[in-house]
């Protein structure tokens, strides 16, 4: 991808970004998850105290908060956990979790979105879309994340435990680039491919 992109917003930009990263993984988001995934980037554009997020204890004040704020609160974390996992997978280690434990935080945390009475219901099916399809998610940011120049984003570890636990594209792809000889089988819930 070394285009130069002159669309005229970030939410453009953004936009442009997905589109390529879908196209290289081959893989389509409907779209609300694109929409939902360009306006999550530019949400947290310019926003450096992502990083310095402890998500384990900001999902349970989450859950310990009411209403419009608990919701909120439950959609940052949630929507950290994809971008963690997609963009900044190194954190995992740094914070002595696996990659796959941002997956499953997210997931939760939009399903407890996706649960909430007071939201309508096409908010709610959206955050249970976001839940069931948060590794397609991951697999476009990571690629986005490739097509940026780095060779890759996984370290091989990581792409095992992403592949085993979640079935992800392009933790398979880490893999199998490296040893075409084994193909891993996975051992997660079957919920989990897509």
């Amino acid at each position: 991808m070394n285009r130069l992109i002159l669309n005229s917003t970030s939410i453009a930009q953004w936009y442009t970004l997905v589109n390529d990263a879908q196209e290289h993984i081959g893989n389509r988001l409907t779209t609300d998850l694109e929409s939902y995934l360009v306006f999550m980037l530019q949400r947290f554009t310019n926003r450096p105290e992502l990083t310095q997020s402890v998500l384990a204890i900001d999902y349970l004040e989450s859950l310990e908060s009411t209403g419009r704020l608990r919701a909120d609160k439950l959609r940052d974390v949630a929507d950290k956990c994809v971008l963690f996992t997609g963009f900044f997978p190194e954190f995992a280690g740094k914070r002595n979790v696996t990659v796959s434990y941002f997956v499953e935080l997210g997931r939760k945390a939009y399903s407890h979105l996706s649960s909430q009475s007071q939201q309508p219901l096409s908010t709610a099916e959206l955050y249970d879309l976001l839940r069931v399809h948060f590794i397609k998610l991951v697999d476009l940011l990571l690629s986005m994340r490739e097509l940026s120049g780095e060779k890759q984003a996984l370290s091989l570890i990581q792409a095992e435990d992403l592949w085993r636990n979640t079935g992800s594209k392009y933790a398979y792809k880490v893999l199998t680039k490296y040893n075409k000889k084994v193909i891993p089988t996975r051992q997660g819930p079957l919920e989990n491919l897509h």
